[in-house]
């Protein structure tokens, strides 16, 4: 058996302990340890721990008990944790239900994969009134009683993720004005109302990945008009309409990675001024209609990756002056439009391979630069020399040839792109 005490801690303020097995925290272990302000208990098999082992901790501030066996959680363990500012409590452990309700200085609770009755985790939070972020996640709930988050004037962030939630009701969210994060990944919510997302007019980010919503057509993103990063990845639609983000002109991030996306309706992005990062790929887009991607002035990033794209057109695109990343990988191009390119002046990056026409591509193109004799690869050589609108599908090589040197030239140059992008993205972030 393995003892956790420390008869002294020093100037120690964090302690880490993971995955050991018949583990004791004896009476009193702990109470040297003034300054400690972090603790983390992990995938632990505990043996003992007393009512008294945490006192000594009274200046913690984040405790974080995660898959330990043998934990109860009790008001009294607890009670010397004053200043106890985070608190994460998941999967084996169990918790009286007024454990925690005279820790005032609370401000973050995760709650994980407890299994509980959504009336005890509610009861658990009574009376924290300076909460700012609650995390009831893999916990089972199928319904919740959404006016009971309303009594959080402070909340920020309100993570539901990893339930079997199946509907959002109008207003659910009415009274959550403060908030900015809202996480519902990894339920079963099937559709959206226009109103699901009412009152959340502070809202910067929302996951809603991996649900079952086919209809985009209530257009519920209307109400968060301060949204920037926007994860619907891994839902089963197969439309976007035309004026989804109309209201959502402070968004940045879009993902709809994964999905059935076969037709993106004229102009649905064109309302998003500030847009960075789009991501489509996964889908079963086998087109790009004219005007699908214009007046987008700030987008640096665009992934179009495996889908049945087999023609880039040009109409299909605005000028993006800062696009910096275009990745068309494994789609069935095999033809773009001359002049194409054109529109991306500072395209460093344009991943291509898997597609019809690239037996011969380095898929990592840096510097466009099609006026040029410089092309890197075979399938856009006659094209690139206006030979034809079509590109080749031969696997003999131009005169340009590439050796050991200039490959290791490709490899440097990838490298110098990527660091780039990343660059780019830290000034962009700070200039705003």
């Amino acid at each position: 058996m393995k003892v956790l005490e420390m008869q002294t801690c020093g100037k120690i303020n964090s302690i880490y302990v993971a995955r050991n097995s018949e583990l004791e925290i004896p009476s009193q272990a702990l109470q040297n340890c003034n300054d400690l302000k972090d603790m983390t208990l992990l995938s632990n098999n505990f043996t003992k721990i007393y009512n008294d082992s945490f006192s000594g901790l009274s200046n913690l501030e984040t405790l974080i008990l995660l898959n330990n066996e043998n934990v109860k959680v009790t008001k009294t363990l607890m009670s010397h944790l004053i200043n106890l500012r985070e608190f994460t409590l998941g999967t084996y452990e169990t918790i009286d239900v007024d454990s925690l309700n005279h820790l005032v200085s609370l401000e973050a609770v995760a709650l994980i994969g407890l299994k509980h009755e959504l009336s005890i985790l509610e009861e658990l939070l009574n009376g924290l009134e300076n909460l700012n972020s609650i995390t009831f996640s893999g916990n089972g709930l199928e319904i919740i009683n959404f006016e009971y988050f309303h009594q959080f004037k402070k909340l920020r962030t309100l993570s539901l993720s990893e339930n079997h939630l199946t509907n959002i009701p109008a207003g659910a969210f009415d009274e959550l004005t403060t908030l900015e994060n809202l996480i519902l990944s990894g339920n079963q919510i099937a559709s959206l109302d226009h109103n699901s997302f009412r009152g959340l007019s502070n809202v910067r980010n929302l996951q809603i990945s991996r649900n079952l919503i086919t209809d985009l057509n209530s257009l519920p993103f209307s109400h968060l008009i301060n949204m920037i990063h926007l994860d619907f990845s891994l839902n089963p639609i197969e439309m976007l309409p035309s004026q989804l983000f109309e209201d959502n002109k402070n968004s940045e991030f879009l993902n709809f990675n994964g999905c059935k996306i076969s037709e993106l309706q004229s102009n649905v992005f064109k309302s998003l001024p500030k847009l960075f990062q789009l991501a489509l790929s996964n889908n079963n887009l086998s087109t790009l209609s004219a005007d699908s991607f214009i007046d987008l002035p700030e987008l640096v990033y665009f992934n179009i990756e495996n889908n049945k794209i087999t023609r880039l057109n040009s109409n299909a695109f605005g000028t993006l002056e800062k696009l910096w990343t275009f990745d068309i990988r494994s789609n069935q191009l095999d033809e773009i439009e001359p002049g194409f390119f054109n529109k991306f002046p500072r395209l460093a990056s344009f991943y291509g391979e898997g597609n019809i026409c690239v037996r011969e591509t380095i898929s990592f193109v840096y510097n466009i630069d099609f006026d040029k004799e410089n092309a890197f690869s075979t399938c856009f050589y006659n094209w690139q020399f206006g030979k034809t609108t079509t590109i080749p599908t031969t696997t003999s090589k131009p005169a340009i040839t590439t050796n050991a040197a200039t490959n290791t030239l490709h490899s440097i140059s990838s490298a110098v792109a990527i660091l780039g992008v990343i660059v780019m993205f830290v000034i962009n972030r700070r200039q705003q």
